[in-house]
């Protein structure tokens, strides 16, 4: 790992602690600061588990890409990119329960993941992909081979501005699975073979650019049998 900091601009000052993959030799090249402003907390109680990446050690989480801390007002957020997860550990395997955290991107999009399950066809876990103008729902596969296929349950249109924060809320229950955007219910699906229970992580796609995540909250539905819609969250407001 290799701590630095780094001047962007007039008046912007990162300070970042990037890991690398093991074979590269070099830092990663300066990321351009987004320019986001801190999210201020959430109203309400907190969840059971949360995150918000401002104190050293950030414990908990494994990192399968590129990854920084970034100074953005009195505290800071996750940015990654180059593929890979950063994978909530501490979280421990989740299944019904209501993910919320803030997004923000600079370019590319982002890739969350959740109920990573070991199947006889290799690794398969939901994901939920936020490009700029949709968000896609959909299994995964690590099969043997290095081969990704992919089934898409859900897709829907979604406008999301750059260098902006987004409130996104993942919601599972058994097979049913919704998710919000700053408040709003954009997209939902339905799984007749669901996925039951694995970890999950937040990342970027590839090296189409680099996003950002905060504010990251987990807690298990107080009434899963009630469904996403029905259901209420634990500790949440």
């Amino acid at each position: 790992m290799v701590r630095t900091v780094m001047t962007l601009g007039t008046a912007i000052t990162i300070a970042v602690l990037v890991a690398l993959p093991a074979a590269a030799q070099t830092p990663a090249a300066p990321w351009q600061s987004p320019g986001f402003s801190q999210p201020g907390a959430a109203p309400g109680q907190p969840s059971q588990l949360r995150e918000d990446f401002d104190r050293d050690p950030v414990s908990g989480w494994h990192y399968s890409c590129q990854h920084a801390f970034v100074q953005a007002g009195n505290g800071r957020a996750l940015a990654t990119r180059g593929g890979g997860h950063a994978i909530w550990q501490a979280a421990g395997p989740v299944s019904d329960f209501a993910l919320k955290f803030r997004y923000g991107y600079e370019q590319g999009a982002g890739d969350v993941f959740f109920r990573s399950t070991e199947t006889p066809q290799g690794m398969q876990f939901y994901f939920l992909r936020l490009e700029p103008r949709q968000f896609v729902l959909g299994r995964r596969l690590h099969a043997p081979g290095g081969k990704f296929p992919e089934k898409n349950l859900a897709s829907a249109p979604v406008q999301l501005a750059p260098r902006a924060w987004h409130d996104v809320m993942i919601q599972a229950a058994g097979g049913q699975i919704q998710v919000s955007v700053n408040g709003k219910v954009v997209l939902s699906a339905s799984d007749p073979q669901p996925l039951r229970s694995g970890p999950c992580g937040l990342g970027a796609v590839g090296n189409s650019g680099f996003v950002l995540y905060d504010q990251v909250m987990l807690a298990p539905l107080a009434q899963a049998s009630a469904g996403p819609s029905g259901g209420s969250v634990a500790n949440w407001p």
